[in-house]
């Protein structure tokens, strides 16, 4: 331990320049994260966020006027900074950059109040290195947003911890809560604090010990909970089901797993973080058991230990889990690690011949350089990562799509740069989204034939078998797929964007009230109405099929599932041809109809070969399935149809 001793105590020039130093590293750290910060476009987590801080700018408010799972706070940040600037993909990464050091800048103050300025100086050198911070700092992504808060909030609770003022203590909660408003795993750094001031409690005895613990625990509590409500509060007002749009994104992935599938989930997943970079962990756990050696001469050391239990919440957490969701544990784990390669290098220089300090430093930079090797190279692969597609890609899409026009995409990045708005739905689409069942082929369906998309309607599909991951990942994705030509859509081009395959459809658009050549006014039901239909021949032979439209209308949200019924009579009333499907041939059944817009259902009725010479009438109506029983028709004039069978007024004549 004369190692960790050693830096712990030490008042070299290091000490009484750190500042300065520290800006020496930040800004290093800053040359290093510019370079190529604007060649890769193709995130697609990242485009999601960028069309959400666009829509905000424009406007829109999140939950309300387009689906995103992530937290508002966030978001706003990124919607003034379009404001500011303009929809700028490069100022938003900017603007996160540059949280990210200053989040940076709070972590080595933390780490020079709780033990000195060289190992403060070490740790923040590990922490810039870390690759889930380096990623994170180049991409407009909360993580950046939640750490800065995160550690604002640890720097604030220590400067309460030293000094006892309520008001620091109340900061540091409301610090914390913007930061879970930034991403809800903020919530995790904010529980180890609150366990830091619960272990630091137990110092005491009896009643002093409760009463340090409540006096501890109640400012940094009411400051999170003022802060939470007052944001969240007014969100909610608007939208009740908030909770469901932030936490359902997370909870539905993995929804039929049992605990125990989760349980070993989690653990696989920290076995692959091990694995990931095997020596800086192990320098990090030999880094715990010196801090927690040395908690007595340095209590705040429990501060970054305390955080470690927290990650165990992934134990039981059923949604996809990735290397990044433990960024909030890089403060810890660089302080850690710096602590255990001083261990290690003075265990390793004590058994050799020679003086001891040069030997421990080289010894302590080797076991650095093994520990980070694994993050430099992770990181400057990132760096390489080139795209030279979406610009011309998004260029092409303005030009297509009219901006009033809705263009669902697989990747909302292209509707960021094309500044063409997606759907409700597709604003949110992920591949998380799409496995939690959170979005279904159907839903999306349902709303490209809604009201929110009037004019010209557009889908853009990633069908790449290596890259796509999003619409083509929908459980009813092959049902998707039908749907599209029977509304009208019609492949218009397939799109390269490096190894995806973009396969654009195009619909022309819904039709109006105007636009249908013989009006009808029959009610089916309470919810449902025949508007007309369009015949498009009235003459035909024997064997052809007769291709007749109907338009339909939903006047209130409908379960149940029918059928349509068009039948084929001669003079005599006798039933010569028929058929019985759900609208659009099952593509567009009625359970999946909005109130409101016009739907037009295209059928083929196939005319029997021996079907003779003369004058037909058409009739048509619907029915539930498998019921049967029809449903009641009821003309314009309020009277009930006979046998709720509605006559077309245009016959076909079959030569």
């Amino acid at each position: 331990m004369t190692a960790i001793r050693s830096l712990l105590r030490d008042k070299s020039w290091s000490e009484r320049h750190s500042h300065a130093l520290a800006g020496a590293i930040l800004l290093l750290a800053l040359i290093g994260y510019l370079y190529n910060l604007d060649s890769w476009r193709m995130y697609d987590d990242e485009g999601g966020y960028l069309y959400a801080a666009w829509r905000i700018s424009e406007g829109g408010m999140p939950y309300r006027d387009f689906l995103t799972p992530q937290a508002p706070v966030f978001l706003y940040i990124g919607s003034a900074v379009v404001k500011l600037i303009g929809p700028s993909a490069i100022g938003l990464r900017l603007v996160t950059l540059g949280t990210m050091l200053l989040a940076a800048w709070l972590f080595y103050l933390v780490a020079k109040d709780t033990f000195n300025a060289p190992i403060a100086l070490l740790s923040l050198i590990v922490f810039l290195t870390h690759n889930n911070v380096y990623f994170m700092a180049r991409f407009f992504r909360s993580e950046a947003y939640m750490a800065f808060f995160d550690l604002l909030g640890l720097y604030l609770g220590v400067q309460f911890y030293r000094r006892g003022k309520p008001w620091l203590a109340w900061a540091a909660g409301g610090a914390f809560a913007l930061a879970m408003l930034c991403k809800l795993f903020g919530l995790l750094p904010f529980a180890g604090y609150m366990l830091f001031l619960f272990w630091n409690s137990l110092r005491g005895q009896g009643k002093r010990q409760l009463w340090q613990t409540v006096r501890q625990w109640v400012g940094p509590a009411i400051g999170f909970a003022l802060v939470l409500i007052g944001v969240l509060g007014p969100l909610y007002a608007i939208n009740p089901n908030l909770y469901d749009f932030l936490v359902g994104h997370h909870v539905r992935q993995g929804v039929g797993l049992s605990w125990i599938q989760v349980f070993v989930n989690g653990l696989n997943f920290f076995w692959d973080y091990v694995l990931l970079w095997p020596v800086y962990i192990a320098l990090a756990m030999i880094g715990i058991l010196a801090a927690w050696q040395r908690r007595a001469a340095f209590p705040l050391a429990t501060l970054f230990l305390a955080q470690l239990p927290t990650a165990g919440a992934f134990l039981f957490i059923s949604r996809f889990l990735r290397p990044r969701i433990l960024i909030f544990l890089a403060p810890a784990g660089s302080v850690l690690m710096v602590l255990g390669a001083a261990w290690v290098a003075a265990k390793l220089s004590a058994r050799l011949p020679t003086r001891a300090k040069p030997v421990q430093m080289a010894t302590g930079l080797l076991l650095a350089a093994l520990a980070l090797y694994p993050h430099v190279q992770q990181d400057y692969q990132i760096s390489q990562r080139q795209d030279r597609d979406t610009l011309p890609v998004a260029q092409l899409l303005s030009e297509w799509v009219a901006p009033d026009e809705c263009m669902l995409s697989d990747y909302p990045a292209l509707n960021f740069y094309a500044q063409r708005k997606n759907t409700y739905l597709g604003a949110g689409l992920s591949g998380g989204a799409v496995w939690g069942n959170q979005i279904r082929g159907y839903m999306l369906a349902r709303e490209l034939e809604s009201q929110s998309c009037p004019g010209r309607r557009w889908v853009i599909i990633d069908v790449s078998p290596a890259t796509g991951h999003t619409m083509v990942g929908l459980h009813d994705y092959a049902w998707f797929l039908e749907f599209l030509p029977g509304a009208g859509f019609k492949v218009v081009d397939d799109l390269a964007r490096d190894e995806q395959l973009l396969r654009v459809y195009q619909a022309p658009p819904r039709p109006l009230l105007t636009d249908i050549e013989t009006p009808l006014q029959v009610d089916l039901g309470e919810n449902i109405q025949l508007l007309g239909y369009h015949l498009t021949q009235r003459t035909a032979r024997a064997g052809e099929p007769l291709t007749l439209t109907l338009y339909w209308r939903a006047k209130e949200p409908i379960d149940a599932d029918y059928k349509v019924f068009i039948h084929v009579v001669d003079s005599d009333g006798v039933l010569r041809a028929q058929e019985d499907v759900r609208p659009r041939y099952g593509r567009f059944p009625t359970y999946l109809w909005m109130p409101g817009p016009v739907i037009a259902d295209e059928h083929q009725l196939s005319l029997p070969l021996d079907l003779e010479p003369g004058t037909y009438a058409l009739g048509v109506g619907l029915y539930p399935w498998p019921d049967g029983a029809r449903m009641p028709a009821v003309g314009a004039d309020g009277a009930r149809l006979q046998d709720d069978w509605i006559a077309l007024p245009s016959p076909v004549t079959v030569r």
